[in-house]
């Protein structure tokens, strides 16, 4: 039994310690190294199989996109759309001339002068850009302001009234006594109630 006993723990030691690692050797280490290679290639090749077919899949699908786009230059417009679009186009350019048109009115508005709006569609025109109009609202204004002058100056220019304008005759009283209704002869007295008294 105690042969038994010491066979069975010496059993028991072995696979309670580990062997000892084995030291590599040139020929296993060749052997991994292989194998990784092999595994590296490996994947390096299904990679490079994946790129081809994805290269082939951008081609086919870059064709049929022009060829898309062929067919749609093919395709005869439709015309109510074309009309459409050309009707919105002007809508368009009517609302902004409509805008300026406002715009060019308050302007003026601001510097106390009333522009008719047969004058305001020949400071803004259809179809000229923001900066023509304010061009033309410029060479307006000083043509204004030039007229203004002008009829100031002639103003000026002309003779002193002789007349005041006011009434150098005294308040008669006897005017007041012909008017024949009462209500007309109380207010003339109600008017000239200073020369009255």
């Amino acid at each position: 039994m105690e042969d038994e006993s010491k066979t069975q723990s010496e059993e028991v030691k072995d696979e309670v310690q580990p062997k000892a690692k084995e030291e590599p050797t040139v020929t296993k280490q060749i052997e991994k190294m292989r194998k990784r290679i092999d595994q590296e290639v490996g994947q390096r090749k299904a990679s490079e199989d994946l790129n081809a077919k994805l290269q082939d899949q951008v081609k086919t699908l870059t064709e049929k996109l022009k060829s898309q786009d062929k067919s749609k230059e093919d395709k005869v417009e439709n015309p109510e759309l074309d009309e459409t679009k050309k009707e919105n186009e002007n809508l368009k350019a009517q609302l902004t001339r409509r805008d300026q048109m406002d715009t060019v009115a308050q302007q003026f508005n601001k510097a106390g002068v009333i522009v008719p709006k047969e004058v305001l569609k020949l400071v803004v025109p259809s179809g000229i850009d923001e900066k023509q109009v304010s061009v033309n609202m410029k060479a307006l204004s000083s043509f204004y302001d030039d007229i203004v002058k002008q009829t100031k100056q002639e103003f000026l220019k002309g003779d002193t009234p002789k007349i005041t304008g006011s009434d150098t005759k005294p308040f008669d009283r006897a005017k007041v006594r012909k008017i024949s209704d009462p209500v007309k002869r109380v207010q003339m007295i109600q008017e000239h109630i200073k020369d009255y008294r």
